[in-house]
């Protein structure tokens, strides 16, 4: 395995981590509260037992200055008591921490189109909402999706970054081939020759497969961008008429919305065979 596989190989397994070994980190970052509640529950034998309480204090407090523990309390209590709270907002509000600025621009774009759609259909008191009981739910599943393929947009552009320049492979490659055709050597080095030029043509042949990857999922991400916005332009259409569940406009509404959903599932597929199966 050369060294550009193996970091590519290593970015997608930060960017694919599960969510055990999260747990994992999170458990370690809080050892010291578990230290002082096991110090205070002995010092509740050995001395006073109101150090088991000054102990269960100190580890909450310890706990809650955790910065993960403190913002997942915080979205429990926004979902409790926020009447207006989104889940989509939670998942682009995350994706794009992660992201660099041309992927969250994308996240933002997508994001801003969301909320126009949801004012929309969140128009007329409710009544067009009602209307839109099946829409909505498949927008927002659409929009889970966007996110993943952000996400798998820019695991394939850091992907591109792990490898040589394109140019420069070539140059190296046409030098080896010019030694093979050229230059005398014994058998030994002649066949360590033909072994680099056959590893540059297979890495040639990566690099080239991910920068299509790349300028394919780039292309498609603008297409995407492009039919949520004629979705909320037809959704706006529709306000301002009568419209009856299962009418025609709305199912054309439906059925565009599922088609963008398909096509994103189709080009995630294509972007894993092309991030972990190269050629």
């Amino acid at each position: 395995m050369n060294t550009q596989e193996l970091e590519l190989q290593q970015y997608q397994a930060i960017d694919d981590a599960p969510q055990e070994k999260a747990v994992l980190d999170l458990f370690s970052s809080l050892k010291w509260a578990i230290v002082v509640l096991c110090v205070a529950m002995v010092a509740s034998i050995v001395v006073q037992p109101w150090f088991l309480a000054f102990g269960i204090v100190l580890s909450i407090a310890i706990i809650l200055s955790d910065a993960r523990v403190a913002s997942a309390l915080s979205r429990k209590l926004m979902r409790l008591f926020d009447t207006q709270y989104d889940a989509i907002e939670e998942v682009f509000s995350d994706a794009r921490t992660q992201m660099d600025s041309q992927y969250a621009r994308v996240l933002s774009q997508a994001l801003d189109i969301y909320r126009e759609i949801k004012a929309a259909i969140l128009d007329r008191n409710g009544m067009f909402a009602e209307s839109f009981g099946d829409v909505l739910p498949a927008i927002q599943a659409l929009m889970e999706k966007i996110a993943l393929l952000t996400r798998k947009a820019q695991a394939i552009d850091h992907g591109l970054r792990c490898h040589d320049d394109m140019d420069r492979t070539s140059l190296i490659l046409q030098h080896y081939q010019q030694k093979i055709e050229r230059d005398a050597a014994d058998d030994f080095i002649r066949a360590e020759w033909i072994r680099t030029r056959d590893s540059l043509i297979k890495q040639l042949k990566s690099q080239e497969e991910i920068l299509r990857g790349k300028e394919y999922v780039q292309s498609k991400l603008t297409n995407i961008l492009t039919s949520l916005r004629e979705v909320h332009l037809s959704i706006i259409r529709l306000s301002f008429s009568e419209i009856r569940e299962g009418s025609d406009e709305l199912s054309s509404v439906y059925h565009t919305v599922m088609h963008l959903s398909e096509a994103i599932d189709d080009t995630v597929e294509t972007l894993d065979r092309i991030t972990y199966q190269q050629v």
